[in-house]
């Protein structure tokens, strides 16, 4: 074989070996469109059940801390927190015992069997996991287990503005204009500007680690995680929705020196909470809303190689107010955390690793090995350059910044306390100029155990009829609704679960006589129908108003009560020989006396 011919062969297997290496690079994350579309929509419930078909319960599995948090949110977001209580103690005990750093700010990653790299979140992502697990607890009234949770979400972080400072500015062209300063609250940096950061603070520390090398006669090597050569100083967390909650649970707690803190914290980092503070400081409140709103900002590879990592914006950030309406009373209440705001600041971003190194010495790699194997005429040095290559493309191939994200946080959170009076409330939620956020929530109880009771309500941005708050199902927490007071799969309006004290209403509406409570169940038993109080919460998947197998109410004054109650569904369709005789015999034996405004069969008004 010539020499040009065994060159250009050198330089095909060459280029192949770092194609097949390029599929072995990091993660980019691809948010699931049909989950996005359900959160749109408001369909908290459907997002859980895909969420939870690509869960996995393997501890090592870099999926896992990201699986937990997603499915926490939704369970909260639906309304049923405790479907979520072993996820939120798996979550939870996950975050508190790994990857946490000498200096007691958070670890981005936890190492599992075999040293594989698992996915915890930036410093933000684990904050807002600990938030929503106070609010999983709170939803719950155990709010000394929120409050413990709360605290959790506080932890310290690395502020690096003193190294900052040395940084050279922009050129003008690349500074914020004046227009874009326009917005006071949670006014984030232009994109590059974080990278900027990123790359300063990585060639800082190169260059410290170099000259040290040099001094010392050592040959110099990229630095390792966690050796950064540059400067930092651990300061408080200003994660304003932790200092809130953890206020209004050590209130509950009675534990006034801690309430203090929290509140002069919250009025020191942003002086427009100062109104929010001292009505939590004041206690006149029975009932606290926690409202998310929008899609928390999206995460991307930047820089060489895309071995750096910003966030950038999906929906945008204003100073909008939350607007609540009951009882006559009309009230207001700001935005306490923004999401775009916390991943402008690069003290919630997690430090780079390697990858930048990587991608340089990868880079020289691949094009030394490519020249020596394309060059010499000696097969064995032919063999070392494509060696170099191979490891060099391996390098470049996975230098890439993991882009995995948790895209179902929200971009913005509302505190709002109610002082509600005694009986269920219409409660109206909406965004400030936003009539699209119009939610109406009916039936809300404000607690009467000296406790405030809370929830956790997320405001879709495409809700449908259910957001009107007309109920139209009979269930557990609100009580009768218009209609008959069959069971739903019966043909009636009556969606709770079958117990003793409904069998007369059930009777009086045209269920025999004959059948009693054991034989009703047994009905839905035949249906495969998991009964909330019967059987696991965990068992729960999708309502049989939605078509689905699981009988629950979700809290009153949530999203998922709301757009499982207050819309009308189609009839229920038997599956078993047992439904369709009862069905027969009920129909047969109301017929004549059917209401003008209802088909007890047809379901539809």
């Amino acid at each position: 074989m010539n020499t040009n011919s065994l060159r250009s062969e050198m330089s095909c297997v060459i280029m192949a070996v770092i194609a097949l290496l390029g599929g072995c690079g990091a993660h980019v994350y691809k948010p699931d469109p049909k989950v996005h579309a359900c959160l749109a929509q408001g369909d908290y419930g459907q997002a859980r059940l895909l969420v939870e078909s690509k869960g996995t319960p393997k501890k090592d599995s870099r999926r896992y801390a990201l699986d937990r948090l997603q499915r926490l949110t939704l369970c909260n977001a639906e309304g049923i927190p405790d479907a979520a209580d072993p996820i939120a103690d798996q979550a939870y005990d996950f975050l508190r015992t790994q990857g946490v750093n000498d200096d007691k700010t958070a670890a981005a990653v936890a190492f599992g069997g075999g040293n594989v790299r698992i996915w915890k979140g930036e410093p933000f992502e684990q904050a807002a996991a600990y938030a929503h697990i106070a609010i999983h607890d709170a939803m719950q009234g155990e709010w000394g287990n929120a409050r413990a949770s709360a605290s959790n979400s506080l932890f310290l972080l690395r502020d690096f503005s003193k190294e900052l400072a040395e940084m050279p500015a922009p050129p003008e062209s690349q500074a914020p204009s004046q227009g874009q300063q326009t917005q006071p609250h949670a006014q984030a940096a232009p994109p590059s500007q974080i990278i900027q950061q990123k790359q300063y603070l990585k060639a800082t520390s190169e260059e410290r680690r170099k000259s040290k090398k040099m001094e010392s006669g050592q040959r110099p090597t990229p630095s390792s995680p966690g050796e950064l050569e540059v400067t930092y100083a651990t300061a408080p967390s200003d994660f304003e929705i932790g200092y809130v909650l953890k206020a209004i649970a050590a209130r509950s707690a009675h534990a006034n020196e801690e309430v203090l803190e929290c509140l002069s914290a919250m009025r020191v980092l942003r002086p427009n909470l100062s109104g929010l503070a001292s009505r939590i400081g004041g206690g006149r409140y029975n009932m606290v809303l926690v409202v998310d709103y929008g899609m928390a900002p999206r995460k991307i590879g930047a820089g060489y190689l895309s071995s750096y990592t910003e966030f950038v914006p999906v929906t945008p950030s204003d100073d909008r107010l939350l607007v609540v309406r009951y009882g006559g009373i009309s009230d207001s209440f700001p935005v306490v955390t923004d999401l775009n705001a916390k991943t402008s600041d690069l003290k919630w971003h997690a430090e780079e690793d390697l990858s930048l190194a990587r991608a340089y010495t990868g880079t020289g790699l691949a094009a030394a090995g490519t020249a020596v194997a394309a060059s010499s005429n000696d097969t064995t040095t032919q063999i070392v350059g494509l060696i170099a290559a191979g490891i060099g493309g391996y390098l470049m191939a996975t230098s890439a910044a993991d882009t995995t994200y948790c895209d179902l946080l929200a971009q913005r959170t509302y505190v709002a306390l109610l002082e509600l009076p005694p009986g269920g409330n219409t409660v109206e939620v909406m965004i400030d100029g936003r009539p699209e956020t119009r939610l109406v929530l009916p039936g809300l109880k404000g607690s009467v155990s000296g406790e405030p009771g809370l929830r956790y309500v997320r405001l879709p941005e495409q809700p449908g009829e259910w957001a009107q708050g007309q109920l139209h199902y009979s269930n557990t927490r609100t009580g009768p609704a218009p209609g008959s007071q069959l069971p739903y799969i019966l043909g009636g309006y009556d969606a709770s679960p079958p117990t003793e004290d409904m069998m007369s209403i059930y009777h009086s509406h045209g269920l025999p006589a004959d059948v009693d409570l054991a034989t009703l169940r047994s009905v839905y038993v035949a249906e495969g129908i998991a009964i909330e109080g019967i059987d696991p919460p965990t068992d729960m998947s999708r309502h049989i108003l939605e078509g689905g197998t699981s009988l629950y109410t979700p809290l009153e004054g949530t999203v998922g009560f709301a757009r499982l109650f207050c819309q009308t569904h189609p009839p229920y369709q038997p599956r078993s020989a047992e439904l369709r005789s009862l069905r027969e015999r009920v129909q047969s034996g109301v017929q004549t006396a059917a209401t003008s405004f209802h088909d007890p069969i047809g379901g539809a008004r």
